[in-house]
């Protein structure tokens, strides 16, 4: 969809031979003519199901013409090398992290355990069975972890030292560089999504057990 001013209107529909419809999970980017989108190509019947990236340089939306892969696509960002990270799962919970080139070339480099992307002042951090790491010289690394609480994943946040995070049981928490705090008790379970500003944090998650989307704002105290 595309925002004119006064309303939304249809700006692109994508459609892949041999599949039924396509999920878009994710859009992001650095600048108005490089947006990366992802999601999933799959069929009604369940005869098949694969992972896809569109790409929109400032005129079109382009699908791109990658290896199949028998996997969702969740979310991508982009590293400070110029390469991108997708996180991603299987029909049957298998979570997986990819490593992507921006053009053509993608190869899996996680399966496992529950994989989430955040990116705090241009740098990707990973979150792995509650173990936050880094993809450096082609290897995760551990960069922090936190024994004995309900962290599930990293929301968003202002540096290494203030970012927010999500709990098992819908906590939002906050890091400040020596603590992880619960600050408020969501109706979510799971991981939450994040949207930081100077001030104020907006939070977004859904709510099974009444079945709506809710947002939840923080604001700063003066």
């Amino acid at each position: 969809m595309e925002n004119t001013g006064s309303d939304w209107q249809l700006f692109k529909q994508v459609t892949i031979s041999g599949y039924t419809w396509i999920v878009i999970a994710s859009i992001y980017g650095k600048a108005t003519n490089n947006l990366y989108a992802v999601g999933t190509a799959d069929n009604y019947d369940g005869s098949g199901y694969k992972g896809i990236i569109l790409r929109y340089d400032g005129v079109d939306w382009r699908l791109l013409n990658i290896r199949e892969i028998r996997a969702g696509f969740y979310d991508i960002k982009r590293m400070k090398n110029g390469k991108y990270l997708i996180s991603g799962g299987t029909s049957d919970n298998v979570y997986k992290l990819f490593l992507f080139d921006g053009t053509k070339t993608i190869k899996e480099i996680h399966s496992g355990f529950y994989s989430g992307l955040s990116e705090i002042e241009g740098e990707v951090y990973i979150t792995i069975n509650k173990r936050i790491y880094k993809y450096i010289n082609n290897n995760l690394e551990l960069w922090k972890e936190f024994p004995g609480t309900n962290y599930i994943s990293t929301c968003c946040g202002r540096s290494e030292k203030d970012f927010f995070g999500s709990g098992e049981n819908g906590e939002i928490m906050h890091y400040n560089g020596n603590d992880l705090k619960i600050l408020y008790h969501t109706p979510f379970y799971g991981a939450l999504g994040g949207v930081i500003y100077d001030k104020d944090v907006i939070f977004f998650g859904y709510d099974s057990e009444n079945g709506i989307n809710v947002m939840i704002r923080g604001t700063l105290d003066e």
